[in-house]
């Protein structure tokens, strides 16, 4: 195996797929990540749909040290957000005519 600061390169030689897939699900399940979960709409004037643009933020990777922050609990309800557990992001953006391209497809 090649290792690095971050990351593990391994060949996995003679065995099934459906091994090889495990193992993978296994790994993913087990790295810890950041995403954004909650996305909060103001005021959407835009064509996408706010849950489409939701979805696609949760796409974006973030950049932070999961071992820095505390684990939310698992209770019913939504648990208060805290700043031990959670980050804020803000966006204001707005869309003038400049912006729009009307040779693009």
């Amino acid at each position: 195996p090649q290792s690095g600061d971050s990351s593990l390169v391994f060949d996995l030689v003679g065995t099934d797929c459906s091994i090889a897939n495990a193992i993978r699900r296994v790994i993913l399940n087990e790295v810890a990540t950041i995403a954004i979960e909650k996305v909060v709409f103001l005021q959407n004037t835009g064509i996408m749909q706010d849950e489409k643009l939701a979805h696609r933020l949760g796409l974006i990777p973030i950049l932070a040290d999961p071992s820095e922050f505390a684990e939310r609990p698992a209770v019913t309800g939504e648990p208060e957000a805290t700043e031990n557990d959670t980050l804020v992001f803000e966006l204001e953006v707005e869309c003038t005519e400049a912006d729009i391209d009307r040779d693009d497809p």
